[in-house]
């Protein structure tokens, strides 16, 4: 068939094929004069697909009308298609959400119920902008409050650095500032190796139960009397019945030993002479050694004429130790004869010795005074 405007020669029977464009030129789309139909076809099809996701869509914005939420979510600023700018629109969408959900709870808890005690006008359940000009009110009456009263605040505080000097000047300024007890901790016995009477720079001193007058003034002799301790010769030993959760020592504690004194407050233990019973000296022996190796009694007889032997030196003692011996007299041989051996009966008694007195159980010390301020 004749047609117009087809290219010479075609043989295609499609007619988009052999039909040619004769528009002018369309850049942007990468259509020319000249192009055949279906060249021109393909070019809007494409183009309207890219329109319609969005891709083919280029947006000619200002990088500086980019603001930091959107342009975080953007590859690059030049160049950007309405996909990528309607995505980085959602994204900073949702981000802009969380960030207002999170100040909608700190809200909730800022809005929280408020304790308004000392305020005026509002009460707990008032919200945050009424609470606090509620406060902003009551600082501004607390600060006409001062001004009318000329309070000062550097009258009425001080530096850390001047309060041991301000503290001394308030002492200085006591009645009682001469008074020993002002150097005392209460109850507590202190050694004092001082004079107690006609103390050197006023003439003070205790009375007969151990007070202390006018620089003695509440100080105490630790007599026993005035509620005081008797640390008369006596040491100070920790009590044993102070609380605690730890054992004892078995050295010092009374349940380890029957020596081991159970000291409450103020009980007293030891002595200063002990005297030892038998149950308390070492166990030991006395040995006594006796010799006694018994004797013969001689009895004289003359074996001649039957008289008896003269005694010895007029001693009117036999002679001992002369058993079976002959003696030789002028009037015939004499024998002495003797009697059984026998013991003298002899016994040995061991004497007591000892006096039975106590002997020193002191420890070295030296001797002082002890006061205690009773308040």
């Amino acid at each position: 068939m004749a047609c117009s405007n087809c290219y010479n020669g075609c043989v295609d029977i499609t007619s988009d094929k052999c039909v040619k464009y004769t528009g002018v030129d369309v850049p942007a789309l990468g259509i020319e004069n000249g192009d055949t139909l279906l060249t021109v076809e393909n070019a809007l099809v494409a183009y309207l697909t890219s329109v319609m996701t969005g891709e083919g869509i280029i947006l000619d914005i200002s990088e500086e009308d980019y603001c930091t939420l959107v342009s975080q979510y953007l590859d690059d600023l030049e160049d950007v298609t309405a996909l990528e700018l309607f995505t980085a629109l959602i994204k900073a969408a949702c981000n802009l959400q969380e960030q207002i959900d999170a100040v909608v709870a700190d809200i909730a808890v800022i809005e929280a119920d408020y304790t308004v005690d000392c305020l005026e006008g509002v009460s707990a359940g008032d919200g945050t902008h009424a609470v606090l000009q509620a406060v902003i009110t009551k600082l501004c009456e607390i600060d006409t409050d001062l001004a009318a009263l000329a309070i000062d605040i550097d009258t009425n505080y001080v530096k850390l650095a001047d309060l041991n000097e301000l503290i001394q000047a308030y002492l200085d300024t006591l009645v009682n500032t001469d008074k020993a007890y002002n150097k005392m901790i209460p109850y507590a016995a202190i050694e004092y190796y001082g004079p107690i009477s006609n103390y050197p720079e006023t003439g003070d001193s205790f009375d007969a139960s151990g007070a202390g007058l006018n620089y003695w003034e509440n100080v105490y002799l630790c007599n026993g009397d005035n509620g005081t301790p008797d640390k008369r010769g006596r040491v100070a030993v920790g009590a044993t019945s102070t609380p605690g959760v730890l054992p004892m020592d078995p050295a010092v504690d009374p349940g380890a030993s029957a020596f081991n004194p159970a000291y409450t407050l103020s009980a007293t233990a030891g002595e200063n002479e002990i005297i030892l019973d038998v149950t308390q000296i070492p166990v030991h022996t006395h040995t006594a050694v006796v010799t006694d190796p018994g004797h013969y009694t001689n009895i004289k007889v003359n074996a001649a004429d039957g008289n008896d032997w003269d005694q010895v030196g007029g001693s009117g003692q036999p002679i001992v130790g002369v058993e079976n011996r002959i003696y030789n007299t002028s009037s015939a041989a004499e024998i002495a004869t003797t009697t059984t051996l026998d013991m003298t009966g002899i016994s040995v008694v061991n004497n007591d010795t000892g006096g039975g007195l106590g002997h020193s159980n002191v420890q070295p010390g030296i001797g002082a005074y002890y006061i205690m301020y009773i308040p």
